[in-house]
């Protein structure tokens, strides 16, 4: 009659999960909200970045001189209304990049998952939105003091 051995376990050490980057986790609370509020978060980016390019445009316009504004047909008058149109289709196209990133073109059971791209757009707006309004501050400042 042989004796088993007995052998001893060595205690298994759970590695705990590596840290997840921020965009992973921003990513993952963007899946969780509701398609409505994805939708009015979408809709805010692209507002944020319109607003951006129209300060940016008109600020560029009105610092010109009207004798530089001629470009064949197109004078300093028809040229505000050229850039209006410009800035209304970047607004939608703000507005159809983020759709597709935040929801998704998928017509399937279950909704598309948001992932990088759109906590990554998430960011950039964000940042824009915060550049447009410390230099719509700073701007309304420095002409209060003058």
């Amino acid at each position: 009659m042989t004796k088993a051995k007995k052998q001893r376990l060595k205690p298994v050490r759970i590695q705990p999960p590596p840290p997840r980057l921020l965009i992973d986790r921003l990513a993952d609370w963007l899946a969780a909200r509701s398609r409505p509020a994805r939708i009015l978060i979408g809709g805010g980016i692209a507002l944020a970045f319109t607003i951006a390019l129209a300060l940016t445009l008109y600020g560029l316009l009105f610092n010109a001189n009207p004798d530089q504004l001629t470009f064949g047909p197109v004078n300093a008058d028809n040229l505000s209304i050229l850039l209006l149109c410009f800035v209304v289709g970047a607004g939608f196209a703000f507005y159809w990049v983020g759709w597709r990133v935040l929801i998704g073109f998928d017509f399937e059971q279950e909704a598309l998952r948001p992932g990088r791209p759109a906590a990554l757009w998430l960011i950039i707006g964000l940042a824009v939105l915060a550049l447009t309004l410390i230099g719509s501050g700073l701007t309304a400042y420095l002409a209060s003091r003058s």
